[in-house]
């Protein structure tokens, strides 16, 4: 077996099919085995890839007891080879060594290196001059905990002059959660050490604005601490890199536009072309709209700012970003603006613009729309006595507005959260109660309001039915007409056979577990529909509106929960919804975010009269949400305590 010769076995414990393919690599490879022949370093390290699945009980459904007991002693044979030639490494050889590791394997060396304490041999001078010669290597050690601290003066020394140190940094303490999120540094390497190399990594003309970007968004904690003077460094840099981007024509620019017509019949019309998306609207069927309650609802049933579910439609959801969003550099500290996060919102502040000019046409405004709404069907309707909530006049500036809409809209919520513990707004509370506003404090006045995923197996049956990523929606008959194992399943008549070895393997564990079965036809179909169809909504909205649907299918939900596949809470706003709110109210929450409620309140804000006034739309927006939030919840209530009765 040589390097050239053989498939390279990486070690993988997904449930996506990459095990087993490798695995039968590995089943060739141990079959050509010859122990008693001379192997190259590439060669231990990849038996040694081998050796972890077994450790890990990985093993082929195909081997019967002996075909396994025969490979895992040729296993353990070669475990002995392995640590042999590793006790061997002296200051005299391990630099050959070193600079014949194949790339696949650089990260295995380190692992051993570290394991069978192969540092206590070598010299720290050799150990610097190896990080000298391969200083891509250092991804790899300083995942070694013990490697790290035994060299601690020779790693810091590479670090302070090393060009991608700032990188290695801003990936162990600010990147979104990445499977080398366990770097380990020096303790020598210092919080002004990790300052000075940020500060040049900002500086330096090839600096990569992800990372730049993880600078600007990033939180102090005990590991990595930064003045307001570097962050506003890195925010200027930030927007000089956008900016070249921009005028380099290295970005494609996608818009949207919101047509009031006065000839078009049908309520709606949409017309996608390259980069524009256009929105238009019958003006007959918004006149038809004539009282306050019904205009007001055109938000729900129009513009679509919540589903028939009573769920707001426009926060960051995963299953909406495609595969390059997710593999793109973010912040653990960054609420997640995706593409077709950022085009909702657009299209709702468009629709919110466009609304208002068409009030203003009928001598109205949406600030009058929205207070007639209050009275007509909150006050009047569903018998919330006492509830107050005012807007500014037309007349104040934007920098105005928003100041008196910001606290009214946390007033509103509090209003509402008195009325759900009390039965009735007590005024008197709430002006005695001057602690801020937090969302999840809200209640719903439903009891099992909201269903969220919880536990393993609800993952795992996300991942095989719903996710592009399952490798269980593509056949040779029908490549990649369809996304998921779900479309696939919902569209054709799909036989067993038609799925590779790899992909048969976790169909039969589906079909022991009793999610799918087999037809009298042999074609494979979907067991448990309801459920199935549950977990899909889970993994396309990350919640469920319980009372939304029949007794028959929250029976299921019931199952579900009792089984720990789902978790219920009873909140006026979902957890993505009160993260979409933090995003654009408050600092503490994400260091993207507006922060709007905070910014206004303590003077900090801009003195941009535009961005007064996006920002007072987004306040209006929120307030929209919030009051169509409240109306589903009275309604579901309703039919919750008419059920219970």
């Amino acid at each position: 077996m040589t390097t050239k010769q053989r498939d390279r076995v990486l070690f993988h414990s997904k449930e996506d099919g990459s095990a087993g393919y490798n695995l039968r690599n590995a089943e060739l490879l141990l079959n050509e085995l010859d122990l008693d022949a001379k192997m190259e370093i590439n060669d231990l390290l990849e038996l040694y890839n081998i050796k972890q699945y077994f450790d890990n009980n990985l093993f082929l459904s195909s081997w019967d007891e002996q075909t396994q007991q025969g490979y895992e002693d040729k296993i353990k044979l070669a475990e002995k080879k392995i640590t042999k030639f590793f006790l061997n490494l002296t200051d005299e050889n391990i630099r050959e060594y070193v600079a014949n590791l194949d790339f696949h394997y650089i990260s295995a060396f380190w692992e051993l290196f570290n394991f069978i304490q192969i540092y206590k041999r070598i010299n720290a001078s050799t150990f610097s001059t190896l990080l000298d010669k391969h200083p891509e290597h250092i991804h790899c050690i300083l995942l070694e905990f013990n490697t790290v601290v035994h060299f601690d003066s020779e790693i810091w020394s590479f670090l302070i002059r090393h060009h991608e140190s700032a990188e290695l940094l801003l990936t162990k303490f600010e990147q979104e959660s990445t499977r080398i999120d366990n770097y380990v540094f020096p303790k020598s390497l210092s919080l002004e050490d990790k300052e000075d190399i940020i500060i040049r990594y900002i500086k330096n003309e090839d600096a990569n604005l992800n990372y730049i970007r993880l600078i600007e968004h990033s939180v102090d904690s005990s590991d990595l601490k930064l003045t307001p003077k570097t962050r506003l460094l890195a925010k200027k840099r930030s927007e000089e890199l956008n900016n070249k981007i921009l005028d380099e024509g290295e970005a494609v620019k996608i818009g949207v536009q919101v047509v009031f017509d006065k000839d078009q019949q049908e309520p709606i019309k949409v017309n996608v072309e390259e980069y524009l998306t256009t929105y238009s609207y019958s003006v007959n069927f918004l006149d038809a709209h004539t009282d306050s309650a019904s205009q007001f609802l055109l938000f729900k049933n129009l513009f679509a700012f919540t589903d028939q579910n009573g769920l707001i439609t426009l926060y960051s959801k995963m299953s909406e970003t495609d595969v390059f969003e997710r593999l793109m550099m973010k912040s653990k500290n960054e609420y997640p603006e995706g593409l077709r996060f950022r085009q909702k919102n657009q299209i709702a502040l468009v629709q919110l613009v466009s609304m208002t000019h068409y009030l203003v046409k009928k001598n109205d405004s949406l600030e009058d729309l929205i207070e007639s709404f209050v009275q007509a069907s909150l006050v009047s309707e569903h018998q919330i006595t006492g509830l107050r909530f005012q807007l500014p006049s037309k007349e104040s500036s934007f920098l105005e507005k928003i100041r008196i809409a910001a606290p009214e809209l946390e007033f509103l919520l509090k209003q509402f959260q008195v009325f759900t513990s009390e039965g009735k707004i007590d005024s008197e509370l709430i002006e005695i109660d001057s602690a801020p506003l937090k969302f999840p404090n809200v209640k719903s006045l439903a009891q099992k309001k909201y269903a969220y995923a919880a536990g393993e197996k609800t993952k795992i049956l996300q991942h095989h039915f719903f996710s592009d990523q399952s490798a269980l929606h593509y056949t040779e008959l029908f490549k990649n007409k369809y996304s998921n194992l779900y479309d696939l399943l919902e569209n054709e008549e799909v036989k067993l056979a038609d799925f590779a070895n790899f992909q048969q393997d976790i169909i039969n564990h589906l079909i022991k577990e009793r999610h799918l079965g087999l037809s009298v036809n042999g074609n494979i179909e979907m067991k448990n529909d309801v459920m199935i169809y549950f977990i899909g909504e889970l993994y396309r909205d990350e919640v469920i509106s319980y009372w939304h649907f029949s007794s028959e299918a929250r029976e299921v939900l019931d199952e579900m929960e009792k089984g720990k596949m789902i978790r219920f809470a009873n909140t006026l706003l979902t957890e993505p919804e009160i993260n979409y709110y933090n995003y654009y109210l408050n600092k503490k929450g994400y260091t993207n975010g507006y922060n709007i409620r905070n910014k206004y309140l303590h003077g900090s804000n801009s003195g941009s009269e535009s961005k007064h006034q996006l920002e007072y739309f987004i306040l209006l927006k929120l307030i929209i949400l919030t009051l169509l939030k409240i109306k589903d919840d009275l309604i579901v209530y309703k039919k919750s305590i008419a059920i219970d009765s």
